[in-house]
């Protein structure tokens, strides 16, 4: 699987108030860079928490004025989210200056939590380069969790870093099995074949290609990387994600 173009993530620091007290302020902002691909589809991920609040981000804020607009959905850049609660795709386009679309010419509202997924749609024949950015995820009791319900779920690592998958909990949490469709499923896409590749979790062995035998996978969780989750079982599966780096060396 070829490894997509993504920038390692720039964290800067704005710490206060450090020498008077045992109290510390710290803003962690960070960023990262995805290549898209000419007339090809990638699933994108934000890694980060929003700025300034707790609500999500507006999907619009992210993107910004990056892509290309046009007049309709085939004349523009498209992004498209996935809809838990409806069970299909939502895609908007970018008016220039205006804004982001439905089809019917919905304003997009959209709001992005860290560790939420989504697909860019470049429709240019050039590659292009999109900046996502946020606050750099600090969790208090070192853990973050992903929760993911029956079905399918859009998902990205929940934190501006990139990880193999092996050293990731991800398998702690899956449901495991010896085969692909028994177990839980982690479904990559491939930016440049533009095409799935599923893996499952094997007990007391690790992640296997569903399409190549039971040989042991890793690759890179990559940061801006978006993948699907999909858990067979009723219950949830509950992703508690070790926190990768320290925020006070």
């Amino acid at each position: 699987m070829k490894k997509t173009g993504i920038a390692v993530v720039v964290m800067l620091l704005a710490v206060g108030a450090l020498a008077q007290s045992e109290v510390k302020s710290v803003n962690a902002v960070g960023y990262v860079k995805v290549t898209l691909p000419g007339n090809k589809l990638t699933m994108c991920a934000f890694n980060f928490d929003p700025v300034n609040g707790t609500n999500g981000v507006p999907l619009a804020d992210v993107l910004g004025d990056q892509l290309v607009g046009g007049g309709s959905v085939g004349d523009s850049d498209n992004v498209i989210v996935w809809s838990r609660s409806l069970l299909e795709y939502e895609t908007f386009f970018k008016i220039p200056d205006y804004g982001w679309y439905t089809p019917g010419f919905e304003l997009m509202t959209n709001r992005v939590y860290n560790g939420d997924a989504f697909w860019i749609f470049n429709r240019q024949s050039s590659q292009q380069e999109v900046t996502f950015a946020g606050e750099v995820v600090d969790i208090p009791a070192g853990t973050n969790s992903l929760q993911f319900g029956q079905g399918l779920t859009m998902f990205g690592y929940p934190y501006p870093a990139e990880k193999m998958l092996s050293t990731t909990a991800l398998f702690d949490a899956a449901q495991k099995a010896y085969s692909v469709g028994d177990a839980d499923n982690l479904i990559v896409w491939d930016s440049d074949a533009q095409e799935y590749i599923t893996y499952f979790p094997v007990p007391d062995y690790g992640w296997v290609d569903a399409a190549a035998g039971f040989d042991l996978v890793d690759f890179p969780v990559e940061m801006g990387r978006g993948m699907w989750y999909v858990r067979k079982a009723a219950t949830p599966a509950n992703w508690m994600e070790p926190q990768p780096y320290s925020l006070d060396d």
